[in-house]
């Protein structure tokens, strides 16, 4: 009994029985997990599916909902009440009529109304706008504008008189291809939100839609309505870049899945949702399935792995206990089994096995001797050796150290040289830019020059210009004192001239009536003297003036020609001064070419000692490392050799050992 206790409880029972659960019960977990994962991806791919259908359906049926009234539009569009209105006004009590018509139709409808370009605006239910009212700066006019010709539907609002959540639908009115309004209709979403409550996906799931900017058109939770909660889920970059698709969210903490589809004509986004327990309700069937196969599949295997291990716990242990014989140096025993298994094959192998190592045993007891011997020997080179290994790892040692200062000796000329080269290429840089700067410079002093001859034409032009209107200017003088001459000529003759009138006027006033119409002419001759004798009054007033003004002129014109000449030296001096400068600095051009040449050759000549001086460097380090390298390996020799050394003394003590083990086994064969 205690026997069998035992083999329940050894290792190898365990061993088996951990085995065989994992060959039945790995396999069959596999295969749940991955039935499992598979159930789920076709219940998710199903729900994609049959959400998708519904949802188109729903689309449909949104189409369908909003298509009556994009045909009624389209037909109060075409009405030429509508069209002609700014032509006929007395159109209006058919239009008005068109649109109670319109609306009693349609209870869906909250409000119907047509604003024209001029502002007007006709609706049913009537109701006073006020006459600042202006339909043409309203959304659903702007809209319609936008998209002449077509329905628009605009952004989801509330009434501000029912509170109702509304959509606006509109269309613009042409005549004659010019747009005159807009007519449009208030539709009421709440009969569409009830309808779409009560569509289910599944048993719990459901359908909702927002427009394009994540506002709630319809929802099951009514307080959603008019939020824009979608823009805040995970969901949403998806949805507002995508016309449809599949979307893992949580929402109130449930973890949910939904499939979306876009309305093309209002843009709405249609979503179909559901929860993720419910769709895992039939997938948890399987896993627990799988569950209780499994158990049962380990519960069999351990029973019979309790069964197999009692069976080669039994020839185990006829096996071991034969080991532990051997192993107490008992090598007589051997395994007598009749069986035609594996274990009948150790048994054999077993009793060949000890009669092979009764026969090395035997043979070992002459080779221990011969092993004290030679160890003894061992021991005795060693001595030797380790003392000549010692002396050569001393001189070794001073060969290193002068190989290190010689590699830092030469790695700090390495470093002084390099330095070295930075200065020189420091002063190449600095000299080509003196060159540059003799080049600029003689470049600039040339251009100088040229200005300055320029300066000189241009001076010489100016004094030429001068001399010819100081020339001018004192030929006006001359004729000006001319004119001084003939003026006081003027004058004179006009004095006389008013002498004669005078003597005209006495001699008439003789003559009496004869002569009065000799008086009006002396007169006249008298007023025309008085009137010359003014003029050349004036005249000379001005030609002082005019004189005046030409010996300041004269004088200016003297002082500006002796300027010029003054500036026409200074010119010349100028070049003289700069034609010096460019013959400067052509010498000092060539001295820097010069220097520039010498320091080339220094810097290739520093390059060539720097190039020697690293290969020097790097063969010294090479050889100090070498050098440190034969060093350490001569330590190394050095205490491989105490180790040896060492050890030939534990292979002395071990033989002895070993002689004393071998000779405590027991080589006569016996079976048990």
């Amino acid at each position: 009994m205690n026997n069998r206790r035992n083999i329940l409880k050894s290792a190898i029972g365990m061993k088996l029985i951990i085995i065989l659960i994992a060959i039945t019960v790995t396999p069959i977990t596999l295969l749940g997990l991955i039935s499992y994962q598979k159930s789920q991806d076709i219940m998710i791919k199903r729900f994609q599916v049959t959400t998708e259908q519904t949802i188109l359906e729903v689309n449909r049926g949104i189409d369908k909902y909003f298509g009556k009234f994009d045909e009624e539009l389209n037909i109060l569009a075409g009405n030429v009440d509508f069209k002609e209105l700014h032509i006929n006004p007395q159109n209006e009590p058919y239009l008005i009529s068109l649109l109670k018509g319109f609306k009693e139709n349609n209870s869906d409808i909250t409000s119907i109304y047509y604003g024209t370009s001029n502002k007007s605006m006709y609706m049913w239910p009537q109701e006073e706008l006020g006459k600042e009212f202006d339909p043409t700066v309203r959304p659903w006019y702007t809209e319609a504008l936008k998209n002449k010709g077509n329905i628009v539907i605009t952004k989801f609002y509330k009434d501000a008189k029912t509170n109702k959540s509304t959509v606006t639908i509109a269309r613009t009115v042409e005549y004659n291809g010019e747009i005159v309004g807009v007519i449009a209709m208030d539709i009421d979403m709440n009969k569409l939100a009830e309808q779409l409550s009560n569509i289910k996906i599944g048993k719990e799931g459901y359908v909702f839609i927002v427009d394009k900017d994540g506002i709630a058109l319809t929802h099951p939770d009514k307080n959603q309505i008019g939020k824009d909660t979608a823009t805040k889920m995970s969901y949403w970059k998806d949805v507002s870049t995508n016309d449809k698709g599949f979307d893992e969210y949580i929402y109130n903490g449930q973890k949910k899945y939904n499939v979306f589809i876009t309305n093309k004509e209002s843009g709405w986004k249609i979503f179909g949702a559901i929860q993720q327990g419910e769709l895992k309700k039939d997938i948890d069937i399987i896993k627990n399935t799988i569950i209780i196969f499994a158990s049962i599949a380990g519960i069999i295997s351990i029973l019979i792995a309790i069964l197999l291990s009692r069976w080669i716990s039994s020839n185990l242990i006829i096996l071991g206990n034969a080991f532990k014989k051997a192993a107490a140096g008992d090598l007589t025993s051997r395994i007598s089994n009749k069986s035609k298994d594996e274990f009948a094959q150790l048994a054999g192998g077993f009793n060949s096995m000890i009669g092979e190592i009764s026969m090395l045993i035997s043979k070992l007891k002459e080779s221990s001797s011969i092993i004290e011997k030679v160890s003894e020997s061992i021991i005795t080179s060693s001595g030797q050796t380790s003392q000549v290994i010692n002396e050569v790892a001393t001189a070794i040692d001073g060969v290193a150290v002068g190989a290190m200062t010689q590699s830092k000796d030469i790695e700090n000329a390495v470093h002084e040289i390099e330095n070295l080269g930075i200065e020189i290429h420091s002063i190449v840089e600095v000299t080509q830019k003196m060159e540059e700067v003799s080049k600029n410079t003689k470049n600039i002093s040339n251009e100088g020059v040229g200005i300055l001859e320029v300066l000189m034409d241009k001076s010489n032009n100016v004094r030429k210009t001068t001399l010819q209107v100081s020339d001018i200017v004192t030929d006006m003088s001359n004729y000006i004192s001319k004119i001084q001459v003939i003026t006081k000529t003027i004058n004179s003759i006009a004095e006389q001239t008013n002498l004669l009138a005078l003597n005209a006027a006495i001699e008439a006033a003789r003559a009496g009536e004869s002569g009065r119409g000799f008086a009006v002419v002396a007169d006249e001759v008298r007023k025309l003297a008085e009137q010359s004798s003014n003029s050349t009054e004036e005249i000379k007033v001005l030609i002082e003036d005019i004189s005046l003004i030409t010996k300041t002129a004269v004088e200016s014109i003297q002082g500006a020609t002796s300027i010029v000449n003054e500036q026409n030296k200074a010119a010349k001096d100028t070049k003289n001064i700069f034609n010096n400068i460019i013959t400067t600095v052509q010498e000092l051009t060539d001295r820097v070419d010069v220097m520039d040449s010498l320091i080339n050759r220094t810097n290739k000549s520093k390059d060539e000692i720097i190039g020697t001086m690293q290969s020097i460097s790097a063969i010294s380090e090479e050889s100090a490392s070498s050098t440190e390298q034969v060093s350490a390996s001569t330590e190394e020799i050095t205490a491989v050799m105490g180790e040896f050394n060492g050890y030939a003394n534990n292979l002395n003590e071990l033989s002895l050992k070993f002689k004393n083990d071998i000779n405590r086994f027991i080589v006569s064969e016996r079976k048990i």
